[in-house]
């Protein structure tokens, strides 16, 4: 909604004026009324439209811009900018609005799958909070946006909210899609799942996304597919994020940046995937397949091509505790297992750890974040029915050699940091260089130059 002030409304009150008041006061009065209307010292309005801008300054005004996109204005070809902190609801007590017996008013996503939001919305740094969402089992796509294609979502925080929805479910957008960007957002709010797929930030990611800068110190649940950042991470381009916040999936697949990494292969696709730079200090808690960077990585292939995905310099030193032992590192829950039978000589030619040995680069986990157990029999015994199923599933436990454990004590040394750098160094202006923890803000771990984080 555009609101002018302008000439014609100044003459209709200069016209009342003369009615009642001699010449020189009326001459008076109207400039006073024109400056108020016209000048610096007039009042925001509630939100501006031109061809190419929408701007946002008032709760009411992301309602409004909610209701727009949710009916079918996708917005596609426009900015819109968020002007100052929103607050949707009174923030007291937000970690306890789910046993509230009066809850606050409830948010309806930005976006749908049927009409997702196509533009590009810049938080210029800003954030919202008092978001409230509580669902049922229609609570698909939850978040701040619920869907985006073809979108960028950027500067933009959630805090002081809280959000619980059934399934894909994230504190910034719940479902993005079609090469849609996500840089420099964050979340410190509690995120959700009833079911599966909850990310900090993202819930699911599919679909040549980039997520850069983003960050997450809230607390993140779900049954299935549970990360720090994101919960589902589909072919893409993720580095320079971070997690802090607790993660606790029910079940399996549980990592610090991502729940599950799924990289299909595509023979029309020649770039790679990358998870690069990135680092977890956060709790990680699940009965099963909890990583510290990510819980669990496929790397899809065609049985004699994989897809390349560069994983690269990243770290994780918070606690990893699972109902069933950890058996390949501290940083992957498990590599992907092809169980179909058919598949078994491929998926021995051309075992994902390799695949990762030759595109990626180290990475490291504290030796005492975590325990890793060395079995003696299959991991899966189920599944072990003949030698090459044996040979298969004892392969799963064998950690890449780019996968490297430290002590805690290395990893907060000059020394290691140093390791970090050059990494960045030799890829580019990408990727956010690395400092010592001088405020003891990180448990004494690295973190981003302070100049430089997201």
């Amino acid at each position: 909604m555009l609101i002018k002030t302008g000439d014609n409304m100044g003459w209709v009150i200069s016209i009342k004026f003369n009615l009642l008041f001699n010449k020189s006061v009326v001459a008076t009065m109207s400039l006073l009324v024109s400056l108020w209307l016209c000048g610096s010292a007039a009042p925001q309005s509630a939100s501006m439209e031109t061809d190419s801008l929408y701007t946002i300054n008032t709760a009411a005004d992301l309602y409004a811009f909610a209701k727009q996109v949710n009916s079918g204005t996708s917005f596609e070809g426009k900015t819109v900018k968020l002007q100052q902190d929103i607050v949707l609801n009174d923030t007291a007590h937000w970690q306890h609005w789910d046993t509230l017996s009066q809850a606050p008013k409830l948010w309806e996503p930005i976006g749908t799958k049927q009409h997702p939001f196509k533009g590009v919305f810049d938080g210029q740094h800003h954030t919202v909070s008092g978001l409230f969402i509580h669902t049922g089992t229609e609570g698909m796509f939850q978040g701040l946006f619920g869907v985006i294609a073809r979108a960028t979502i950027k500067n933009t925080g959630v805090t002081a909210s809280y959000i619980r929805g059934y399934d894909h479910v994230g504190a910034v957008v719940g479902y993005m899609k079609e090469g849609s960007i996500l840089d420099g957002c964050f979340n410190s709010a509690t995120v959700r799942a009833n079911r599966s797929i909850a990310g900090g930030v993202v819930g699911r990611a599919e679909g040549t996304n980039v997520v850069v800068n983003c960050y997450n110190q809230g607390l993140v649940m779900g049954s299935r597919h549970v990360g720090g950042v994101i919960g589902c991470f589909q072919n893409g381009s993720l580095y320079n994020c971070y997690n802090k916040g607790e993660v606790k999936g029910r079940y399996e697949n549980t990592g610090g940046i991502v729940g599950s990494v799924i990289a299909e292969y595509d023979a029309n696709e020649s770039r790679r995937d990358t998870l690069a730079n990135c680092f977890n200090t956060g709790p990680i808690i699940g009965r099963d397949v909890v990583g510290g960077i990510v819980g669990y990585m496929a790397l899809m292939g065609d049985g004699k091509r994989h897809r390349g995905t560069y994983v690269a310099n990243c770290y994780s030193a918070g606690k990893l505790r699972s109902l069933y032992p950890m058996v390949v590192d501290g940083l992957v829950g498990l590599y992907s297992m092809n169980m179909d039978t058919a598949d078994i000589d491929d998926t021995l030619a051309n075992d994902e750890k390799i695949v990762i040995e030759r595109y990626g680069d180290s990475c490291y986990w504290s030796q005492e974040s975590c325990k890793i157990a060395k079995l003696d029999r299959p991991r899966f015994a189920r599944y072990a029915r003949s030698d090459q199923w044996r040979t298969l599933i004892l392969n799963q436990t064998r950690k890449p050699d780019v996968m490297i454990g430290l002590s805690a004590q290395k990893m907060q040394a000059a020394a290691f940091i140093a390791a970090l750098n050059r990494w960045v160094e030799k890829h580019g202006h990408l990727f956010k260089h690395w400092a010592l923890d001088g405020l003891n803000e990180n448990k004494g771990f690295p973190v981003f130059r302070k100049e430089e984080r997201p």
